[in-house]
């Protein structure tokens, strides 16, 4: 392999890695969007289990 081909070969590795780590990004973005609408989610429910909580509290001591 010459000069120019191996310059050419590298260059498309490069540019198939290059798109593989777009495509890895998308990835991690949309996983890190998921754990933050669960997050945002348990602490929704833990939120409403401690006024359920407190109202049992409320009837039970009333």
């Amino acid at each position: 392999m010459n000069y120019e081909e191996r310059i050419k070969d590298l260059i498309s590795k490069n540019n198939k890695l290059g798109r593989a780590n777009i495509k890895l990004n998308q990835t991690l973005k949309e996983r890190n969007e998921t754990i933050h609408n669960q997050t945002h989610e348990i602490n929704k429910l833990k939120n409403k289990v401690g006024e359920l909580e407190d109202k049992l509290m409320r009837m039970y001591t009333s």
